[in-house]
Protein backbone atom coordinates (compact mmCIF):
# COMPACT_ATOMS: atom_id res chain seq x y z
CA UNK A 1 0.00 0.00 0.00
CA UNK A 2 2.91 2.33 0.67
CA UNK A 3 4.63 1.85 -2.65
CA UNK A 4 1.12 2.51 -4.23
CA UNK A 5 0.54 5.66 -2.44
CA UNK A 6 4.47 6.93 -3.68
CA UNK A 7 4.04 6.54 -7.12
CA UNK A 8 0.36 8.53 -6.74
CA UNK A 9 2.26 10.75 -5.31
CA UNK A 10 5.05 10.80 -7.95
CA UNK A 11 2.42 10.92 -10.53
CA UNK A 12 0.54 13.53 -9.36
CA UNK A 13 3.63 15.76 -8.60
CA UNK A 14 5.42 15.11 -12.06
CA UNK A 15 3.36 17.39 -14.21
CA UNK A 16 3.08 20.13 -11.66
CA UNK A 17 7.49 20.65 -11.29
CA UNK A 18 7.55 20.41 -15.32
CA UNK A 19 4.90 23.20 -15.72
CA UNK A 20 7.27 26.57 -16.12
CA UNK A 21 5.44 29.52 -14.42
CA UNK A 22 5.34 32.87 -16.53
CA UNK A 23 5.92 35.89 -14.32
CA UNK A 24 3.61 38.76 -15.54
CA UNK A 25 5.56 41.48 -17.27
CA UNK A 26 6.52 44.35 -15.18
CA UNK A 27 4.49 47.44 -15.37
CA UNK A 28 6.26 50.81 -16.00
CA UNK A 29 8.71 52.17 -13.15
CA UNK A 30 7.15 53.58 -10.02
CA UNK A 31 8.25 57.30 -10.02
CA UNK A 32 9.41 59.36 -7.18
CA UNK A 33 8.07 62.74 -8.67
CA UNK A 34 4.85 61.45 -10.06
CA UNK A 35 1.77 62.78 -8.07
CA UNK A 36 -1.15 61.54 -9.53
CA UNK A 37 -0.83 57.92 -8.98
CA UNK A 38 -4.23 56.24 -8.57
CA UNK A 39 -6.39 54.15 -6.54
CA UNK A 40 -5.49 50.31 -7.99
CA UNK A 41 -2.64 51.79 -10.43
CA UNK A 42 -0.07 49.45 -11.12
CA UNK A 43 4.01 49.75 -10.81
CA UNK A 44 6.95 48.29 -10.71
CA UNK A 45 9.62 48.39 -8.31
CA UNK A 46 12.83 45.98 -8.34
CA UNK A 47 11.10 43.29 -10.48
CA UNK A 48 7.86 43.52 -8.30
CA UNK A 49 4.44 44.42 -9.09
CA UNK A 50 2.68 46.77 -6.70
CA UNK A 51 -0.65 47.86 -6.76
CA UNK A 52 -1.78 51.50 -4.95
CA UNK A 53 -4.25 50.06 -2.29
CA UNK A 54 -7.78 50.36 -3.02
CA UNK A 55 -9.43 51.11 0.64
CA UNK A 56 -10.18 54.36 1.26
CA UNK A 57 -7.79 57.36 1.79
CA UNK A 58 -4.60 55.18 1.02
CA UNK A 59 -4.46 56.75 -2.85
CA UNK A 60 -3.35 59.85 -0.99
CA UNK A 61 -0.02 57.99 0.11
CA UNK A 62 0.27 56.19 -3.07
CA UNK A 63 1.92 59.58 -4.15
CA UNK A 64 4.13 60.43 -1.22
CA UNK A 65 7.20 58.67 -1.83
CA UNK A 66 9.47 59.72 1.28
CA UNK A 67 7.67 59.61 4.75
CA UNK A 68 7.25 62.67 6.65
CA UNK A 69 6.31 63.32 10.16
CA UNK A 70 4.49 66.14 9.25
CA UNK A 71 1.97 64.18 8.11
CA UNK A 72 1.15 62.33 11.34
CA UNK A 73 -0.32 66.00 11.88
CA UNK A 74 -3.19 65.51 9.15
CA UNK A 75 -3.61 61.69 10.16
CA UNK A 76 -2.94 59.84 13.33
CA UNK A 77 -3.23 56.68 11.50
CA UNK A 78 -0.69 58.32 8.40
CA UNK A 79 2.42 56.15 9.13
CA UNK A 80 0.43 52.59 8.98
CA UNK A 81 -1.19 53.82 5.61
CA UNK A 82 1.75 55.14 3.90
CA UNK A 83 3.38 51.88 4.98
CA UNK A 84 0.07 49.78 3.50
CA UNK A 85 -0.40 52.71 0.43
CA UNK A 86 1.29 49.95 -2.00
CA UNK A 87 0.48 46.31 -2.04
CA UNK A 88 3.10 43.60 -3.63
CA UNK A 89 1.55 41.97 -5.68
CA UNK A 90 4.77 39.71 -6.52
CA UNK A 91 7.06 39.19 -9.41
CA UNK A 92 7.15 40.39 -12.57
CA UNK A 93 9.36 39.60 -16.09
CA UNK A 94 10.84 42.80 -15.99
CA UNK A 95 12.01 44.52 -19.04
CA UNK A 96 15.02 44.62 -21.41
CA UNK A 97 15.13 48.27 -20.11
CA UNK A 98 15.05 47.19 -16.66
CA UNK A 99 17.72 44.58 -16.96
CA UNK A 100 19.98 47.23 -18.80
CA UNK A 101 19.70 49.50 -15.80
CA UNK A 102 20.37 46.83 -13.27
CA UNK A 103 23.43 45.30 -15.01
CA UNK A 104 24.57 49.43 -15.00
CA UNK A 105 24.08 49.34 -11.02
CA UNK A 106 25.57 46.12 -10.25
CA UNK A 107 22.29 44.77 -8.47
Amino acid sequence: ADTESGEAATATEAPIASKTYQLPPCTSDYDTSKSTYIAGELVTVKSHIFRCNEEAGYELYCNIAVWDDGLLTQNENAKKMWTAAWEDLGACTPTQEELMEEEASGT
